[in-house]
């Protein structure tokens, strides 16, 4: 059996961008930052939402915004320009909530511990 799921928990990093497809897909995007509580660590992940969950995000989704979300990881080789060999991953959502506006009820459904980030001195 082999598994790929993935759970975030971070802030947008930047403004996210949308586009629609010839075929009117909608397809949205926006930079996910997370930190290893351990190390402090901070990663940056790109996250794709399409179609309905996608649309949803459009007015809902912004800058600075703490969201949960839950998909699976796709890794694209591709190309450059230069003839280069590139490789891309990014997170393909099918899940996107916004932390800050979740109830205490949703958390527990979702199975995940409520985010309380450290305070700055």
């Amino acid at each position: 059996m082999n598994i790929n799921k993935v759970l975030l928990i971070g802030r947008v990093r930047r403004e996210p961008t949308n586009k629609v497809t010839p075929g009117g897909t909608t397809v949205f995007i926006f930079y996910l930052t997370t930190t290893n509580d351990i190390n402090g660590e901070r990663e940056f992940h790109k996250v794709v939402a399409l179609g309905a969950l996608g649309e949803s995000c459009v007015s809902s989704v912004h800058k600075g915004q703490l969201v949960y979300v839950e998909g699976r990881i796709k890794t694209s080789d591709w190309q450059d320009r230069d003839g280069d060999k590139r490789r891309s991953v990014e997170i393909i959502a099918n899940t996107v909530k916004i932390f800050d506006l979740l109830k205490v009820e949703e958390i527990e459904e979702a199975e995940i511990e409520p985010f309380n980030p450290p305070r700055k001195k």
